[in-house]
């Protein structure tokens, strides 16, 4: 797994050229997941700055990842 391919590319031909929207990466979309649930907890035992919040979610985006890809390399 590409951690740097899209998550939901759009394509359109309505254009007559096939215009691409590539959307999230995957690793982005993973890491706002990750961000939602760290800000959604209820026990205040979060409370990091900003950039720690984003970096722990970065981190578990990474985790997930590699889990991902070991299991692929597995099967």
């Amino acid at each position: 797994m590409n951690s740097n391919s899209t998550a939901f590319p759009r394509f359109s031909f309505a254009d007559g050229e096939g215009l691409s929207t590539p959307g999230l990466t995957k690793r982005e979309f993973f890491a706002a997941m990750a961000m939602q649930g760290l800000l959604a907890q209820e026990s205040g035992d979060w409370c990091r700055s900003e950039v720690e919040t984003a970096k722990m979610a970065v981190s578990q985006a990474d985790s997930l990842m590699e889990a991902l890809e070991s299991e692929e390399e597995a099967a």
